[in-house]
């Protein structure tokens, strides 16, 4: 005879009790469906399965909550599951996953993991060394920013699985041999590089020369970096101990193979915080592999160095340039015009009309905006040149001052052309 299963049950608060549980019905199995755990923002719930054949090997899944309120759209979160069970997950944040798993080679049973979601991708699992041990840790759960609570079958409990307490403490410092003592609570930068782009035609030598620019044959691209840093202020802990009044500090920050001098500073004072604004030495055309930060006492190479190595994490999202006019969304492409504005120079450039227009159904809205560079009767030939070879769209509008941006594209650059919006 089948055993019992576990299943996911809800129940509401109302008047001060809660009501009767019932089994979340999109979620219903004949097998262990068990441990939830709610993102704060409510919209994702991840949640532990494993079948009665391999009950053993319960895998993290993932369950999206729907606009009527009901769960679904089911993940396997395979980039965080292993051979072993993945059990008791606890979402801090809406990017910030705690679990226990036994199938990672930890030290020994279940220890407890976090896995960070960068730009949509759960980053590989990674051991809380702090509270590991060659027993079982599970049940991980933040009770606020600086205390959580977790159950271990480690000596000196009162039996079975027990509730320990835990305090993140502030950084301490070890008595090294030498003098400078460096640490720091961040141990992971994240680097996203967001590239918006614009699409356009007829590219001419100037478009050559950027270096923004992925040329094709039709439609080409140029792009808007950008890049977002986490965190964006690296705080560092300095500490120097029986060091001379004399002697002075060489702080740095290597980039790559690149360094550049923070400071330098007596002796005097310590310990203090040094915040480094990475925005300062982070470009968008060159993200790093490796991030460094040292510290050396100046004239005294006897005394080695000490230095923080940082792990940087890089991702990359890339997204079709978006403007909202009287909210609705449009996308943005570029048609260059030639210099002199007539219907017959306009022809010779109807070829990359056509181009665009391949990206326009009749029921989509279209505005055009030409550039700055036009006078009022140039404007009008060109108004009457693309309602002319633009016909059969019925909703065509002409407009100024809608994509003020551009020039990050074309990083100042005047020249003749349109700005065509297409509703997407």
């Amino acid at each position: 005879e089948r055993g019992s299963v576990f299943n996911i049950y809800s129940s509401h608060f109302n008047k001060n009790n809660w009501n009767k549980g019932e089994i979340v019905k999109s979620l219903q199995s004949d097998n262990f469906c068990f441990q939830p755990t709610i993102a704060p923002n409510g919209n994702f719930m991840i949640f532990s399965f494993a079948t009665n054949d391999n009950p053993d090997d319960a895998d993290l899944w993932l369950a999206i909550r729907d606009n009527k309120n009901e769960w679904g759209n089911l993940i396997k979160l395979d980039e965080l599951n292993s051979n072993g069970a993945e059990i008791t997950p606890f979402l801090a944040s809406d990017d910030t996953l705690y679990f226990s798993s036994n199938g990672f080679n930890g030290k020994g049973g279940f220890d407890i993991y976090i896995s960070v979601n960068i730009d949509g991708v759960w980053q590989k699992p990674r051991p809380v060394t702090e509270l590991n041990t060659e027993f079982d840790e599970s049940d991980f759960t933040l009770i606020d920013a600086h205390t959580a609570i977790f159950s271990s079958n480690r000596p000196n409990g009162k039996g079975g699985l027990d509730l320990w307490l835990t305090h993140l403490e502030a950084p301490t410092y070890t008595n090294f041999p030498t003098s400078i003592n460096l640490s720091s609570l961040v141990t992971d930068i994240n680097l996203i590089s967001f590239r918006n782009f614009i699409y356009f035609t007829n590219y001419d030598d100037y478009f050559k020369t950027l270096p923004n620019v992925e040329l094709a044959d039709n439609l080409s691209k140029i792009y808007n970096d950008s890049i977002f840093i986490q965190p964006q202020i690296l705080e560092i802990h300095l500490n120097v101990n029986d060091m001379s009044e004399s002697d002075s500090l060489n702080l740095s920050l290597q980039i790559n193979n690149q360094s550049y001098k923070i400071e330098q500073c007596t002796v005097l004072n310590y310990p203090k915080i040094i915040n480094i604004d990475l925005n300062k030495y982070i470009q968008t055309n060159n993200l790093p592999d490796s991030i460094v930060f040292s510290a050396e006492i100046v004239d005294k190479p006897s005394i080695p160095k000490k230095q923080i190595d940082f792990n940087v994490f890089k991702s990359q999202k890339e997204k079709l340039e978006e403007v909202k006019i009287n909210n609705v969304n449009y996308n943005v492409y570029l048609l260059p015009l030639p210099k002199e504005i007539n219907e017959e120079s306009l022809d010779k450039n109807l070829k990359n009309l056509e181009i665009l227009k391949k990206q326009i159904t009749t029921k989509k809205k279209v505005i055009i905006e030409s550039s700055h560079t036009f006078s009022l009767s140039e404007n009008q030939t060109i108004r009457n040149w693309c309602e002319k070879k633009i016909s059969e769209i019925k909703d065509l509008n002409f407009q100024k001052g809608i994509f003020p941006t551009l020039n990050k594209y074309l990083q100042n650059k005047e020249f003749n052309y349109l700005l065509i919006f297409i509703q997407n």
